[in-house]
């Protein structure tokens, strides 16, 4: 009996969706003004931790996101590869109706016309670097600038 009550209770709780992987946002405890400042904070955060920046990255092997274009014969060495391709801090951040789309600039400091894209879910879940280069001189409707 005490079990069906404490399944009753559990059951009773509004669901809150804790993420679980490499792909999901680590939400902060305070949220944020905008949901493209949302999207934002966890594109940022998804570069960083996966080593695309001058940043080493995070060293919890769980939280690393293996991408299609990874080279190297080792995670260690896939993750290696990717430092200083991507600047830190997002640059153009579009909404959709299927979830966010966050531009970076390439590391390259002369270069100010090509960048990176993440897109991720509308939970800010399921990102992914996008193969190839984008320019971050034009913008589609729903996209703003940061």
């Amino acid at each position: 009996m005490a079990a069906v009550a404490a399944t009753m209770v559990v059951a009773a709780l509004p669901a809150h969706r804790v993420p679980s992987g490499a792909r999901d946002c680590l939400l902060p405890r305070e949220s944020f003004a905008t949901a493209r400042d949302t999207a934002a904070f966890c594109a940022e955060a998804f570069v960083e931790r996966n080593g695309y920046t001058e940043l080493p990255g995070t060293s919890d092997r769980e939280m690393i996101a293996v991408e299609a274009r990874d080279r190297g014969h080792t995670l260690t060495d896939a993750v290696e590869a990717r430092r200083r391709t991507i600047a830190r801090g997002a640059v153009i951040v579009c909404q959709g109706a299927n979830g966010f789309s966050v531009v970076f600039h390439v590391y390259d400091p002369h270069d100010t016309k090509n960048g990176h894209v993440v897109i991720m879910g509308r939970q800010y879940d399921e990102m992914r670097l996008l193969a190839g280069f984008t320019r971050t001189d034009v913008l589609d409707s729903g996209c703003v600038h940061r």
